[in-house]
């Protein structure tokens, strides 16, 4: 008599459906966290449409003339605000940043802090006198600071070009 050569009862069954039930554990997770990142990403733009872009928003630079310092202030308080996912919060400040300074004409403040801007460093001493907290609203802060240099090499390069300094892009 000879032996069977597969025994159905062997462990091979239970290897089998193990594989398949960490398979379905690992799409349920997926799914749930699909569904989390989505819901999350639709607030971010919610919330941007809602205070930045929608008819209801409220701009505080629109309503009073901001020097660079309060906007980058206002640009820390509409990041730590921001509902949604924080990383698209954080990247955002900067866009946040660039409607403040250029609602109105910073060429005197660009000329006032050109040697600073170009350094490396620029703002970060700031955003610890403001007491940002690194992963927390340092990333709000630093790209505040970032895009105040971006917005001088911009006006310094229209000047430079011969056009007028136009306050935005």
């Amino acid at each position: 008599m000879s032996a069977p050569l597969h025994d159905a009862s062997a462990p091979r069954g239970r290897k089998h459906h193990a594989a398949w039930t960490i398979i379905a554990a690992t799409l349920a997770v997926s799914v749930v966290l699909g569904v989390v990142l989505w819901w999350q990403y639709r607030t971010f733009l919610r919330y941007v449409h809602d205070h930045l872009n929608g008819p209801e928003a409220v701009l505080a630079w629109e309503n009073a003339v901001l020097s660079p310092e309060d906007c980058v202030d206002e640009t820390m308080a509409w990041s730590a605000r921001c509902s949604g996912i924080k990383s698209l919060c954080d990247m955002y400040a900067g866009h946040v940043m660039e409607r403040c300074l250029a609602s109105q004409d910073r060429s005197a403040y660009c000329d006032q802090v050109a040697g600073q801007a170009a350094l490396r460093s620029f703002g970060a001493q700031e955003c610890r006198a403001r007491g940002a907290r690194r992963n927390v609203d340092s990333e709000a802060c630093s790209a505040a600071y970032k895009t105040v240099e971006e917005h001088c090499r911009f006006l310094r390069q229209r000047r430079e070009a011969g056009l007028a300094p136009e306050a935005g892009r």
